[in-house]
Formats: C-alpha cells, structure tokens, sequence
C-alpha cells in the first residue's frame, strides 16, 4: 500500500472529518452589510471544487456563480459577494479576479493558506479567512466551502442551519469495503463518472481526484444531456471504460429513468 498510495492519500481521507470540524469555527467573524445581489466564487482547481458543492447544496436559494477564469462577468458591482479562493494564493487567475473584483467595489473575501492573495488582502484591508497550510488543494474541500456558508449565514443571505454539527459524524463512516471493489473494476481502464445536473459537482470531484491522485485519464458529464450526444459515442468504443453512476433520491424522476435505460444501454 506505501507503494500505491505514496501520497497517504488513505491518511488525508481519515483525517477529512476533523478538518471538517475545525472548518466549522471559520469565517464565522465575518459579516458583510446587505445588499448582497448574488455570490461568485472564484478559483481553479482543487481550489474551485468546495464552490460546486456548495452550489449543489445551496439548491438555487440564492443567486450563485463560479468563476474559473482570469475575469468576473460585468455585472458584478458593489452589491455582489464575492469569494476569492486560492489555497496557495498565488493562482494567477484568481489574482485576477481579486484584482478586479477590488476596482469593481464588489463586497470581496479571500481564503488562503499562503501566498501573495494573502500579502494582497492585508494591503487592502479585504476580509480574509486564513486556512492551515500543508494539503493539496484539492484535500481542503471543507476548510474551502464550509466558512463560506458560514459568512453566509452570518450575513443573513442564507438561513443558520444546525446540519454542518452532524456532518462529521455522518462523513467518519469508513466507506473502504465499498470502495475496494468499485477501485479494483476501474484498474487499467478509464473512468467515467455520469450524473445528475444538480449532482454535477461531486462527478467532477470524483474526475479530478482520478486524475490528479491516479495520474490516469477520467471523464465527467451529467444527465440528460449525455444521452443527446456522449451516449451515441459508445456505439464504437476505442478504449476500455469503467462507468459510475451518482444516483441522488432529488434526482428529476426523468433523469432516473434515463440514468437506468442508460445503464442498460452500456451493459
């Protein structure tokens, strides 16, 4: 396994429910005065991830968009909150958006462990939320999305919730037995993980962690606009694929039709 797994990426996984529990005490100093239009958050990478559950999470309750790009859309103005998430903070396209954001007077606050965003917020007096050093960013999804919903909460854009208490209790499951046989089916083959629009983020996760922790190609795509296109491509396959299904109840009842006839289709 020390071979395999030279990274201890067993050892972070065991370690996630703690950070989660500490991620609950962030951010919590920060309020910002309404009116607040809409929430962008911008960052790339492992650093953009904890964005997209958020946004699976929040359910349309509140206006929300990521940015994974060096600019902001136009719109944005002092009324519009803005999230600048570089874990190293030296992401050159998340400066970017810092920078513009700034001379755009949105409502701007930074999470970082490091870095010049760091050096940048101080300068300018930017809220900050300052997360521990040390991890990949794609390993610090709860010190990157969980003080987010805290300044939310904060600030009254969003209702408290009491559900962030029981999410490490609920994520210390050890999922190792289910996750085995799923890892050995994959071996020496390409990944490919579909789901739901709405469940669209955690596929993507699931993607990116294949393909930074693995080193191997994965792929993501969400329902129903994969049986409008992708699904034709199977009829002549050129490579050996694994498929996963994420499966949500909230699912649109269309959309679990669809998943199933699919699963069919592939098999």
């Amino acid at each position: 396994m020390a071979k395999v797994d030279a990274s201890n990426m067993l050892g972070v996984l065991a370690a996630f429910p703690r950070q989660c529990e500490e991620a609950i005490g962030l951010g919590t100093h920060i309020k910002v005065k309404p009116p607040v239009n809409a929430v962008v958050v911008c960052g790339m990478g492992g650093s953009a991830l904890g964005a997209g559950i958020l946004k699976s999470y929040l359910n349309e309750k509140i206006p929300f968009f990521i940015v994974r790009d060096y600019t902001i859309p136009p719109w944005l103005n002092k009324n519009t909150l803005v999230f600048i998430v570089s874990y190293s903070g030296n992401t050159e396209e998340t400066l970017s958006c810092y920078a513009e954001a700034k001379r755009r007077e949105c409502t701007v606050v930074c999470i970082s462990s490091d870095g010049k965003l760091r050096e940048l917020a101080a300068r300018d007096g930017t809220h900050t939320i300052d997360v521990p050093r040390g991890m990949m960013p794609r390993d610090s999804l709860g010190y990157q999305s969980i003080p987010v919903l805290n300044v939310l909460m904060n600030s009254g854009i969003i209702s408290p919730t009491n559900e962030l208490n029981s999410l490490a209790r609920i994520i210390k499951q050890d999922v190792r037995d289910k996750a085995s046989p799923i890892a050995e089916r994959m071996l020496n083959k390409i990944p490919i993980i579909y789901s739901s629009e709405k469940m669209a983020c955690y596929a993507k996760i699931w993607k990116a962690k294949i393909n930074e922790n693995a080193k191997v190609q994965a792929f993501a795509n969400v329902f129903p606009e994969l049986n409008h296109n992708e699904m034709v491509g199977f009829t002549n396959t050129l490579g050996e694929y694994y498929m996963v299904i994420i499966e949500d109840e909230e699912d649109h009842e269309r959309t679990k039709k669809r998943m199933q006839i699919t699963k069919e289709f592939m098999q």
